[in-house]
This record gives structure tokens, C-alpha cells and sequence, in this order.
């Protein structure tokens, strides 16, 4: 979706950022990472494919971060626009695919949503000077910047096999590359089976391509948390 903002702005500023330190859903974003490389490796080299994401638009930004990404599970560095009422949940436990839909909809299927444009995000904030004094504690140790803030998160995700589609799940969504229903029968959490699979494994993460309804904005919705790790916070202005 395109969003007007209320007020006119003509570009983000960075005011503060954060590295955020998980031990334990690091570890479970690695054992995640591994079980998708192994039902990676199982699929015939036919049904592998990088279509749409070999390029992402964050991929400059991510060379220059500490660590490297893994390619055999087509792991990237996508973006995550949220609010400070949800921030202290996501710094504390990680981010959680059942509570999706609460501000952004599910179009896409009920999952975690990404971009590789803040622009897009920056429609799934709400700037403010508010924020709990626990969460204002753990950011600032005192008071904020002065101003309305936003905040993005820096996230790593495993695409591992992804699906790619065009249409919401209202206009019936297909995947681009087989024409396949891109969700199994009315389930709206799991992503349907890669087509001629034995035993079947399913499609991993989806890519919303632009075309049709989409206009502007790639999107990438992932339906397991765990295969998302949040790494960075930043706190911006739109000025």
C-alpha cells in the first residue's frame, strides 16, 4: 500500500542506533538457519532459485556489517518498521509471527513483514515522544532526542526457497513461477508445498513482486520467527 503522511517530509534523519545482543534467539535463529539448509539441500537443483532476490537493495548496507550472511539459506538484511509499544516485547523476547496484522493488515498472509526500502516501512511507523520509562531506561538511560522519533529495526532473515507473487490473498494469489495458489486451501500461516517435492517440504519465505497491486514497495513476509533475528534498532526523524 501507498500511505499519504499527514504532514509533508522530505527525507529520514538518523538520531540514534543500537545493536541488539539476543544470546538466546540468536541461537535459535541459527538452529533455524540449519534446518533450512537442510531441506535446502534436499530439493532437486530444479526447483532452486534466487529469482527476485539476488540483488535485494540492502545488500551494499549489509556488506559492511559485522559478520557475513549465509548463501545457502539465502539469508539477507531487510528492514522492519515498528512502534514503542511493540519494541520492548520484540528487545526483550524477539518478534513474534502471531501478533501479526495488529497495525501493518495481512494482505500477504499472516506473517512478519520486510522491506529493503525504509521508505516502505516508514508507512508502518508513528512518530512519537512517547515510550514506557523501561523502555526509555534500556534506549537512553535518560531522556530521548528531542522530538517525534521512529524506530526501524535491522534484521536478518532466512528466505531459504522463497515463492514470489503479485496479488493479495483477496484477488486469489498465485506464485509468479508456477501458477500455483501461493497458501494451501484457506490457511493463511504456512505457505503452500514446492510443487513436485517428495516428501514435501514447503516454500520458506514469500516475495510480493512489484505488478498489479503493488505499485512502489517489494515486500518479503516470513511465517516463523525464528527465522528472523533483529540486529540493530535505529531511531530516526522524518524532517
Amino acid at each position: 500500500r501507498d500511505v499519504r503522511p499527514s504532514r509533508p517530509y522530505s527525507e529520514l534523519q538518523l538520531r540514534s542506533a543500537w545493536r541488539i545482543e539476543q544470546p538466546a534467539a540468536w541461537a535459535r535463529y541459527r538452529g533455524a538457519g540449519e534446518q533450512v539448509g537442510a531441506e535446502m539441500s534436499q530439493l532437486p537443483s530444479a526447483h532452486k532459485h534466487e529469482r527476485g532476490i539476488e540483488r535485494v537493495m540492502t545488500r551494499e548496507g549489509a556488506a559492511k556489517l559485522p559478520g557475513s550472511l549465509q548463501a545457502n539459506v539465502r539469508e539477507r538484511v531487510l528492514l522492519h518498521g515498528t512502534t514503542p509499544n511493540s519494541l520492548l516485547s520484540i528487545l526483550s523476547n524477539g518478534m513474534n509471527e502471531r501478533f501479526s496484522g495488529t497495525r501493518a493488515g495481512t494482505a500477504f498472509g499472516e506473517g512478519l513483514y520486510f522491506a529493503e526500502d525504509a521508505g516502505k516501512c516508514d508507512q508502518y511507523v508513528a512518530p512519537t515522544s512517547k515510550m514506557s520509562d523501561e523502555l526509555r531506561q534500556m534506549l537512553y538511560g535518560g531522556p530521548p532526542p528531542p522530538g517525534d522519533l521512529c524506530y526501524l529495526l535491522v534484521c536478518r532473515v532466512v528466505l531459504g526457497q522463497h515463492a514470489r507473487t503479485q496479488q493479495q490473498i483477496s484477488q486469489g494469489a498465485v506464485e509468479m513461477d508456477t501458477g500455483r495458489p501461493v497458501f494451501p486451501h484457506n490457511i493463511r500461516r504456512e505457505l503452500a508445498a514446492i510443487p513436485g517435492v517428495s516428501p514435501p517440504l514447503h516454500y520458506h519465505s514469500l516475495v510480493v513482486e512489484l505488478g498489479r497491486s503493488v505499485t512502489r514497495y517489494r515486500e518479503f513476509v516470513l511465517f516463523h520467527s525464528e527465522r528472523v533475528y533483529p540486529e540493530y534498532l535505529i531511531a530516526y526523524q522524518r524532517v
